[in-house]
């Protein structure tokens, strides 16, 4: 019965010092810092950007996103969706995607809307803002 408790403890012990709480089968602790989910780690334009027009919008993540449940969407300052064209995958290296902007943007502030999943099938959202420069073309 001792043993038992001895095992049970360390176990908790473990899961309790994993940054997750989440040990592994074999009982190794994850790395401190390792994602189990996709996250977004970049884009373009970045976040509180203040850009000339752009031509895409271009998100990068922790991982590859199953691109079949991917959405981007783009707002005006007043809300107004603006058209962007099908998301794909991004051109470069990397777990990236993209969607051109079907039109000319006017200065002003734009909210990017994004919504994808992993293979792990765990959904994951967020937006961002951006500011198309006066002048800007």
């Amino acid at each position: 019965m001792m043993i038992v408790r001895t095992a049970v403890a360390v176990l908790v012990a473990v899961i309790v010092a994993s940054p997750t709480g989440v040990a592994s089968a074999s009982g190794a602790v994850p790395e401190r810092g390792v994602d189990f989910h996709l996250r977004l780690t970049k884009s373009e334009p970045a976040s509180d950007q203040v850009v000339s027009a752009p031509a895409a919008i271009r998100l990068w993540f922790s991982m590859a996103p199953e691109l079949a449940v991917t959405t981007i969407k783009l707002a005006d300052a007043a809300g107004t969706a603006v058209a962007l064209s099908a998301v794909r995958r991004g051109s470069g290296a990397g777990a990236s995607v993209e969607a051109d902007v079907a039109q000319s943007l006017a200065p002003g502030r734009y909210t990017v809307t994004w919504k994808t999943s992993s293979k792990d099938g765990h959904p994951m959202k967020g937006d961002f803002t951006f500011t198309v420069r006066a002048g800007a073309k």
